[in-house]
């Protein structure tokens, strides 16, 4: 693979020289000129798109050289972390427990070459329900309960003094047990639990009936008894 040159003296001096010509007085070795290898690299597919729950996607690496994967984010793992030739990345994805999307970026290098890969991936989706969505009460107090569903925390809380929550606050699906005092008042009363948690906020409504309804215990309601038996000794 050596590389020559012819001589770049004078016509006359070959002339001259025809009959003893020694070739290596025109020809000179050089230095021959070096060309750079052409290598290729690409990734399929150029983005990825991952629910918050968090899963596992794989890239398609076309090379003909040696190459490097890394992540931008910590939450997003790849391996290998390098590879030669053709060959497949697997990216996966770690839960995304915040409601805000978030965005990162995968690069592969190789023998001068980068090609990236954009990685989004949604923001959880939060839930929070209750049932029953309104309590009532008699005048005697009572203990209910009110079923909590939801994928996130929540706090509880009640309006009044005489109505007492328990628990609190909570994580993902429970129960709120909501205890009504007795009510001395001859005027019925209202009170609201509300449940809160990552910006979403419902409302129980709580009625107790007035004083005048309470039913000593052990007792029966006679009262209609009574105005039969005021009505028979009329006839």
């Amino acid at each position: 693979n050596s590389c020559y040159e012819l001589y770049n003296g004078s016509w006359g001096d070959m002339y001259t020289n025809w009959q003893s010509l020694d070739i290596s007085m025109y020809v000179l070795p050089t230095v021959c000129p070096t060309s750079t290898p052409s290598y290729n690299l690409t990734v399929n597919p150029s983005s990825l798109s991952y629910t918050a729950a968090g899963e596992s996607k794989t890239v398609t690496v076309t090379s003909d050289t040696s190459w490097t994967a890394t992540s931008s984010a910590n939450w997003l793992t790849v391996s290998p972390a390098s590879g030669s030739n053709n060959g497949t990345i697997t990216a996966v994805a770690s839960a995304n427990t915040s409601s805000s999307q978030r965005t990162a970026t995968i690069t592969v290098s190789g023998s001068g070459i980068t090609r990236t890969i954009s990685v989004t991936q949604a923001g959880v989706s939060y839930n929070l329900t209750v049932n029953p969505t309104s309590l009532s009460y008699t005048a005697n107090g009572e203990t209910k309960t009110v079923t909590v569903t939801s994928n996130t925390s929540w706090t509880a809380t009640s309006s009044a003094s005489w109505l007492t929550v328990s628990r609190a606050s909570g994580s993902n699906n429970g129960t709120i047990t909501a205890v009504a005092a007795v009510n001395t008042s001859t005027q019925q009363r209202t009170a609201n639990i509300t449940v809160s948690g990552e910006g979403l906020e419902k409302t129980i409504t709580v009625t107790q009936k007035a004083s005048n309804s309470i039913i000593p215990s052990g007792k029966k309601d006679v009262t209609g008894l009574k105005n039969w038996n005021s009505c028979k000794n009329k006839t």
